[in-house]
């Protein structure tokens, strides 16, 4: 409705929405977010700077033989936006060019609401001739296993949306991403949201633009054993950039410049 609305009426409205978020905002002596992705946009829509705090993630180490699997991690929720079933069409592509070998197991929860239980239920009849595993409502325990195990990670949230992808419908961060470098899988994730703050392309992992990127560099790296086990060491590394320590000494700096700004609490 939007698009329809004449000029005039869009800048008054913008021009009343901008006061709107002033006047809410006006408490407010610093505004966080939990990446630059964030930040920006919250600058962008509220005309708000906002300070970067990347979230804490507390990273379990096991150490077990790695497998030619693929972890992908995404609630089976209908209107989450995981594009399960993109995976899934490119892992098909995947098999059929690389043989049976590699493995690709989807992890999530799923609610007990007809909607999402149909959802997976879909996604497993289409699954239903391939070497793909559905992990459902896993324990962490069970979570760390499977991450320890798999050599790649994939997260398909917004990949291949176009430029009027709306903000909230990509990762604003990325725990999951950094719970499965931690675990030593290589990550291939899309180069929207926060992910290219985790990810160092074609050094902790790959960025990819669509489908298409996605199954050139799974190629790229599932071909390649001494690759596969660099950029996995280099993910781990990488991962130590969002410890709790980090966090923790972060929130003091953001905690110890408003007590010392001079302004009144």
């Amino acid at each position: 409705g939007w698009g329809a609305r004449s000029a005039l009426s869009r800048l008054v409205r913008m021009q009343g929405y901008t006061a709107l978020w002033y006047w809410r905002m006006r408490g407010y002596r610093t505004v966080i977010g939990n990446s630059k992705f964030t930040s920006s946009w919250i600058e962008r829509r509220w005309k708000y700077p906002a300070e970067v705090l990347y979230p804490p993630v507390a990273v379990t180490t096991t150490s077990l033989p790695k497998e030619n699997t693929i972890v992908s991690l995404g609630r089976f929720i209908v209107t989450d936006g995981k594009n399960h079933a993109l995976q899934l069409e490119t892992f098909r592509k995947f098999v059929s060019m690389n043989g049976r070998d590699w493995r690709l197991c989807l992890i999530g929860f799923c609610t007990d609401l007809p909607q999402d239980l149909a959802y997976l239920d879909k996604l497993k009849s289409l699954a239903a001739d391939l070497p793909v595993s559905f992990v459902v409502n896993a324990s962490r325990e069970t979570l760390w296993t499977y991450l320890a195990k798999a050599k790649l990670y994939w997260h398909a949230t917004a990949l291949g949306g176009d430029s009027n992808v709306p903000p909230e419908r990509m990762e604003h961060f990325g725990i999951a991403t950094v719970e499965a470098m931690g675990a030593g899988c290589v990550p291939l994730v899309p180069m929207s949201g926060g992910q290219p703050e985790i990810v160092e392309h074609e050094k902790s992992g790959f960025l990819c633009r669509d489908a298409e990127s996605l199954l050139q560099y799974t190629n790229r790296v599932a071909s390649s054993e001494s690759l596969c086990q660099n950029m996995g060491r280099a993910a781990r590394e990488r991962s130590a950039a969002f410890c709790p320590e980090i966090f923790n000494q972060r929130l003091s700096q953001l905690a110890a410049e408003l007590l010392h700004d001079g302004r009144p609490m």
